[in-house]
């Protein structure tokens, strides 16, 4: 099983691997998850996205961890757009883990991802973390 994690800070790495690891085993599946974390920095970069692009075209989940999505909207639905013609896997999941900023709102997944999975019938998952 295959997972792209793409993040802001190191610790989001850590806290979706071990999302990953609880939900394979509590749905009894068998092998383990491969991750290859990216961090948003390589939307700055060409070369980088497109390494990542190699990477993501057998990804099962895509997990946006701890990721202001709304900073991203231009370059990274760009990437997605990319992502989504070269994809091998059919059955495929966004995830969004984010907490809840100190008093403010819980920063959910933004329109314009749910708008893409949609017409790409994709899952979209909000596995909102609170801090």
């Amino acid at each position: 099983m295959n997972a792209l994690i793409i993040y802001d800070e190191l610790e989001w790495v850590y806290t979706a691997g071990t999302a990953l690891h609880h939900a394979r085993h509590n749905a009894n599946l068998r092998g383990s998850w491969e991750i290859k974390p990216w961090r948003t920095d390589i939307f700055k970069c060409a070369k980088a996205a497109d390494k990542a692009l190699v990477e993501a075209v057998r990804a099962e989940l895509i997990v946006f961890a701890g990721v202001r999505l709304d900073l991203l909207a231009t370059r990274l639905g760009e990437w997605l757009e990319r992502w989504v013609i070269r994809r091998e896997i059919e059955d495929v999941a966004l995830v969004v883990m984010n907490r809840r900023s100190s008093g403010g709102p819980v920063l959910a997944a933004p329109s314009w991802l749910s708008g893409f999975a949609a017409r790409h019938s994709l899952g979209l998952i909000e596995d909102l973390q609170r801090a």
